[in-house]
């Protein structure tokens, strides 16, 4: 994609790598008065050593030679670093410019995506992207959007080509994991949650995210080892205890899960995912009145959140939860 952009700092028949003119000449009369100055003691020898000896003459010849030679080489030289000089401000300024415009399209993106504006998001990234092809930050906000467009295809595309530019970041991996997990590709995300914590093992995101999905995997004892070293980095998090909760109740745990809930609502009352888990809970001991009354407070919480939970779980029909 051409940027309008270059044609306001340089005129289309400019060439930005080369020098000024002035410069170029002025270097050019400096070779020249060399020149000059060379054939003059060249004749001034002729007439004051004449009766040198051809091989004296030679060698005091062959000294003038390279002298000149050298001189003339130091004068090109000195050109051609002027020339690589001459050209960096105005490529300077160009690389400046694409990245002013670039920064500009990436606070677009920004602002797009927290407006929930996701197709936007993505052209303003697409376009960031054309300026500075080796931003991670754009292939980041890019995959961000297509991700909550459900393109998850494009999404890991992106995310691929973050790590790519930026190895060392994190959040690339995270969501790499996660588009891959929602690909249903839970080998290769587990992969990425894997290089998470090992970049920062002493945080609880990489665990959480690699124990959702081993859970989703089914693969329930791995999932509440990442879970429980999740809660044992960050214990006052309700989300990881819920997710425990989770793996509890998929191995038939239920008072291990009861406890995880318990917790989980008293440091988050309006966790809706705590309160619909521990209505299963008393559902499954035959506790009804308990378990309506957590659902009734999951549904004040958050009625999607409960009723796309309640479609995952048979003793909650989702007709219940819509009807309460």
């Amino acid at each position: 994609m051409n940027s309008p952009m270059l044609n306001d700092t340089i005129s289309p028949s400019a060439d930005p790598l080369s020098p000024e003119p002035d410069q170029v000449l002025e270097l050019k009369q400096q070779v020249t008065a060399l020149r000059r100055d060379l054939r003059e003691e060249w004749i001034r020898f002729a007439q004051e050593h004449g009766n040198r000896t051809p091989e004296r003459q030679n060698s005091y010849r062959g000294g003038m030679l390279a002298a000149g030679l050298a001189a003339i080489l130091a004068i090109g030289i000195g050109m051609a670093l002027y020339v690589g000089r001459g050209a960096s401000p105005v490529a300077s300024k160009v690389d400046d410019d694409a990245a002013r415009q670039a920064a500009s399209l990436l606070e677009s993106g920004r602002r797009a995506t927290a407006d929930a504006q996701f197709r936007d998001a993505a052209a303003a990234y697409t376009r960031a992207i054309a300026l500075t092809p080796s931003d991670a930050r754009a292939y980041m906000g890019r995959g961000h959007a297509y991700f909550q467009l459900e393109e998850y295809g494009a999404a890991a595309m992106d995310f691929d080509a973050a790590v790519r530019e930026s190895p060392s970041l994190s959040e690339a991996y995270t969501w790499r994991g996660n588009t891959r997990q929602r690909q249903r590709d839970y080998d290769a995300a587990i992969a990425d949650f894997t290089t998470v914590i090992s970049m920062a093992p002493s945080v609880d995101v990489g665990y959480y995210n690699r124990g959702l999905a081993n859970l989703e995997r089914q693969n329930y004892a791995a999932a509440i080892a990442d879970l429980t070293e999740a809660v044992h980095i960050k214990p006052t998090d309700a989300a990881n205890l819920a997710l425990r909760a989770r793996a509890y109740l998929a191995m038939g745990r239920s008072g291990d899960a009861l406890e995880d809930l318990n917790a989980a609502v008293r440091i988050d009352n309006s966790n809706a995912t705590a309160y619909f888990l521990r209505a299963q809970t008393h559902f499954e001991a035959n506790r009804t009145e308990q378990g309506f009354s957590d659902l009734a407070e999951a549904i004040r919480s958050d009625p999607q959140r409960t009723a796309s939970l309640a479609r995952q779980y048979k003793r909650v029909p989702a007709a219940t939860v819509a009807s309460r």
